[in-house]
């Protein structure tokens, strides 16, 4: 075939770039879609951060709006506060730490005991506990486990006289015990910090304090039953005329120095336990394990063992100022505390006289 000249001859087009291109014309539509996902993520994805924003700013404003409740001189205006604190701490995890602090520099401040060590003195009937203090101490208790993060349930110096902490009422658990049903599942206290708390005429049951510190608080006619108390610390504690029952310590408890006198401790292990300098006068110890406790110092005279073992050679080592003095009831009858009975007991911690 002649050519002009300045002209190239022309070249049959390769059949694999023809392939090539109806690839990428087969490729295309997928292309777009492709990028029509990532669009669409892209968009999913800033709705996302922008409903997450949205969230918490929803949490601070309803974290604001409970505090504001919170300091309201109404008493049922700052109980309104305390509850919306609860489904705050249900609903974010976030927050939780927060929540705890807010409740309890609020339950320090509002029930405070006095910075002395000195426990306000009792007489008569016993008051009722502040009914938002209660709020604050049972929404603790019901509080989601594990999202505490570095917050602490800081009750030091808080005044929970006649505390009702109940998992379950005592006529229902019997109801279920007869019918064979499963006991409810144990409120969660602890860990908490309950130096020098007052927590006199308390009734604590089924409730985990486990890992807490109870030094120097006043437990006075404190009721205890199926109550978990292990690896927390009691030394010092005032434990007269407490009833204890199916309480569980732990290995090597520690109750050095504390007061446990007229009291009644059934089912509960304190081997191992520190009881060294104890006051142990006039309580009854019903199947209670003290092998291998630590019993130097204690103070036993009157004390009474029951189907226990391990129990210490008797000693007749008095406590100071014991028995206490007489409680009166309302009608003027004084109750007789000699010989100390489970009767009188009862009558000290139902109708106290000055008792700290």
């Amino acid at each position: 075939m002649a050519l002009r000249r300045g002209s190239r001859p022309e070249r049959p087009e390769r059949p694999e770039r023809s392939a090539r291109w109806l690839a990428w014309f087969a490729a295309a539509p997928g292309l777009a879609a492709l990028v029509g996902v990532g669009a669409t993520l892209a968009t999913v994805h800033q709705a996302g951060k922008q409903l997450t924003l949205a969230e918490e700013g929803q949490y601070t404003t309803r974290f604001n709006e409970a505090t504001k409740n919170l300091g309201a001189e109404k008493r049922d205006v700052a109980i309104g506060g305390i509850y919306a604190f609860d489904r705050i701490m249900h609903d974010s995890e976030k927050d939780q730490p927060g929540v705890i602090a807010v409740l309890t520099a609020y339950a320090r401040e509002n029930s405070a005991v006095p910075m002395t060590g000195t426990f306000t003195r009792l007489s008569g009937r016993i008051p009722e506990l502040r009914p938002d203090i209660s709020a604050v101490v049972s929404i603790l208790a019901a509080r989601p486990q594990g999202k505490d993060g570095r917050a602490q349930v800081d009750l030091t110096y808080t005044d929970l006289h006649n505390l009702r902490l109940v998992a379950y009422r005592v006529d229902e658990t019997q109801n279920q015990l007869t019918k064979g049903g499963a006991k409810p599942e144990l409120l969660h206290l602890g860990p908490v910090n309950l130096n020098q708390a007052d927590l006199r005429f308390a009734r604590i049951v089924r409730v985990d304090l486990d890992k807490s510190f109870l030094g120097s608080a006043n437990l006075t006619c404190l009721f205890f039953t199926d109550t978990t108390l292990l690896g927390s610390n009691l030394e010092g504690a005032k434990l007269d005329l407490v009833n204890w029952l199916e309480v569980k310590l732990g290995d090597k408890a520690d109750l050095s120095g504390a007061r446990l006198r007229g009291a009644t401790l059934e089912d509960v292990d304190l081997s191992h336990a520190d009881l060294r300098n104890t006051e142990l006068c006039d309580t009854t110890f019903k199947n209670v394990n003290f092998t291998g406790a630590d019993l130097r110092g204690a103070k036993l005279k009157g004390a009474r063992f029951v189907n226990s073992t391990g129990t210490p050679p008797a000693n007749s080592l008095s406590c100071q100022d014991w028995p206490l003095p007489a409680p009166i009831t309302p009608d003027g009858t004084v109750v007789d505390t000699q010989p100390f009975t489970e009767q009188s007991r009862h009558a000290h911690c139902k109708y106290p006289v000055d008792m700290q």
